[in-house]
């Protein structure tokens, strides 16, 4: 692990990594409505940053949020800290595929792209059942997975179950906060692909529901 960052995902993180708390303008008055900056990745020419649209929009529906939060609502990092705005509302968001982006306002780490694992992400992988999958969350950190579902009607729907091989405590996979987190695969630590982006956990919080990146991308470049 020598060289790679390892930050308090809950305290002002700059440069700028994946993993780390965010909240959206919206709640600057709740300090309990909060999730995590996934990641920052480049599609064609535009540097995003990505989360779930629960987390920066909430219930607001998406022709308010088009209307009237683009390019203007602000996203922070951990409200408490003077200086903590990171970034602004981007028009490339989806509530049916539970993303949303923003545009960056603060340095961005060159170097690593997620809290506590090595590497830039550059590209992204198809999900198989089977793949060995891993998340930077701002709730729960890094914790190990295995995609074991994957919708026929909706194919951009993931289920993700604890990988044994990776134990945590009382099996919990992920927790309220890692909302938006990214699953990525890691079988090459110099170039982990983005896969899947976390939106909500399962019974007992030891399996993981996830959106398929493939898709989010398609979005994101059909917009």
């Amino acid at each position: 692990m020598s060289g790679i960052r390892e930050e308090d995902p809950n305290t002002v993180v700059r440069p700028l990594l994946g993993g780390i708390q965010i909240q959206s303008g919206i709640y600057v008055n709740s300090p309990y409505h909060w999730g995590t900056l996934g990641c920052v990745y480049q599609v064609g020419n535009r540097l995003l940053g990505f989360t779930n649209y629960h987390v920066l929009f909430g219930g607001v529906s998406p022709e308010t949020v088009a209307a009237h939060y683009v390019g203007k609502l602000a996203v922070y990092q951990n409200l408490n800290e003077p200086g903590n705005r990171i970034g602004t509302a981007a028009e490339y968001f989806s509530r049916e595929l539970d993303y949303a982006t923003f545009y960056l306002q603060v340095p961005l780490d060159g170097l690593q792209s997620l809290n506590s694992i090595g590497g830039l992400l550059t590209t992204y992988g198809y999900p198989r059942i089977g793949m060995q999958v891993m998340k930077s969350g701002a709730a729960t950190g890094v914790t190990h997975g295995i995609i074991d579902g994957r919708s026929c009607i909706n194919t951009s729907e993931l289920s993700i179950h604890l990988d044994p091989a990776y134990p945590v405590p009382d099996g919990i996979i992920a927790n309220t906060g890692d909302s938006g987190s990214c699953w990525i695969q890691y079988d090459n630590p110099k170039a982990p692909k983005l896969i899947a982006l976390h939106y909500a956990g399962g019974e007992n919080l030891q399996w993981a529901k996830a959106k398929a990146f493939t898709s989010i991308f398609a979005s994101v470049t059909a917009g």
